[in-house]
């Protein structure tokens, strides 16, 4: 059964995609790693923000909100543009790169992907959109 599996993952590695199945593949995962999991996130977040009180004002929430959501989605967007053109792949596991990429973002970091993700969703469970009233 092991072996199945192994093999069965392993494949993907192997065929060439079509530029249709590529964008696709990447269109699926934006819409579950940019919309549904942050979504999740923050249903937790208003979960977790009942218990756990911190003040700072509201200016600065959303300052560093924005920053960390434009730094995310800068290297998600980097990220994405090199492992296509490069790559010849997207970060879709169904349709990996078929090149190994050292350039770019991936010089500076090991998983590029992951740092731009880990602020995408900084930058989302800090700023609770629509909550900021300017006022107390």
């Amino acid at each position: 059964m092991r072996q199945y599996v192994v093999k069965y993952l392993t494949s993907f590695h192997s065929k060439k995609s079509s530029r249709t199945y590529k964008v696709i593949s990447l269109l699926f995962g934006m819409l579950f790693f940019l919309v549904l999991l942050p979504a999740v996130f923050i249903y937790l977040g208003f979960l977790i923000k009942g218990n756990i009180h911190i003040r700072l004002d509201r200016l600065v929430e959303f300052v560093i909100s924005i920053v960390s959501l434009l730094i995310g989605l800068f290297f998600l967007t980097w990220t994405t543009i090199f492992q296509w053109k490069i790559g010849e792949g997207v970060p879709a596991p169904n349709a990996p790169t078929q090149h190994l990429v050292t350039t770019g973002p991936y010089r500076l970091c090991r998983n590029p992907i992951e740092f731009g993700a880990i602020f995408y969703y900084l930058g989302l469970g800090d700023n609770y959109w629509g909550n900021y009233s300017w006022t107390y």
